[in-house]
């Protein structure tokens, strides 16, 4: 706020705040700037914690509903349902990555396929394929707060590496995938990742060879 108002002032420019009555073209008016500013974000940062501790109370009791779902849910009359043609869609991956497939091979199928991913369009990269297969909650379960924001302005999104508590909660949802489906594609992942990492190059061998239905590639 000081910074904007100081850049105008450089240019010949005050700013009026009615409800404060303040101006900043006064001598007095950068000085009442900074003190409403200041209480501001005291407000600001208060009613911030107090959100934040609402979240850990319904993460803790298994309760809480976050405001964006994962591809293949949606949220009606305040629960988490499954998406039936999305939720075709992630058991397709899961199955092709479990026969063979890459994800840049899948996310190309798809691609040529047309299906829409989250949003909406028709051209899904190997990194949403990714998220996909190492998602959780298409168990029906949860992990939460693998990711927390920052406690003081500007606020940042930041991986959570042990700063925070996370929360683990069974049940949160129907499950699209069976736990040992999931385990064992979480599995090959992590089998892929050392090979390549011993390797230095990326293993494209697949034995499930399938065909675009829009292309006629080969993938």
């Amino acid at each position: 706020c000081l910074e904007i108002i100081r850049e105008l002032k450089a240019l010949g420019i005050g700013v009026c705040f009615e409800k404060e009555n303040i101006n900043t073209a006064d001598i007095s008016g950068e000085l009442l700037t900074a003190i409403f500013s200041s209480i501001s974000q005291s407000e600001s940062e208060s009613i911030s914690g107090n959100m934040r501790w609402s979240y850990r109370e319904r993460m803790a009791s298994g309760t809480f509903i976050p405001s964006s779902l994962p591809y293949g849910y949606i949220l009606k009359n305040g629960k988490i349902q499954i998406q039936p043609e999305q939720a075709a869609v992630v058991k397709r991956i899961f199955h092709e990555y479990l026969s063979g497939s890459n994800a840049e091979e899948i996310a190309g199928r798809l691609s040529c396929d047309q299906i829409p991913d989250k949003t909406g369009k028709q051209t899904w990269t190997p990194r949403a394929v990714r998220y996909i297969i190492t998602n959780e909650r298409y168990t029906g379960n949860s992990v939460w707060q693998k990711y927390y924001m920052t406690d003081t302005l500007p606020y940042r999104k930041v991986l959570n590496r042990g700063e925070r508590e996370s929360y683990y909660a069974q049940g949160t949802h129907d499950a699209i995938i069976a736990d040992a489906e999931f385990i064992s594609a979480k599995q090959l992942m992590q089998e892929r990742a050392a090979k390549s990492s011993h390797t230095g190059k990326k293993s494209n061998a697949s034995p499930l060879k399938m065909s675009c239905n829009i292309c006629g590639s080969r993938f």
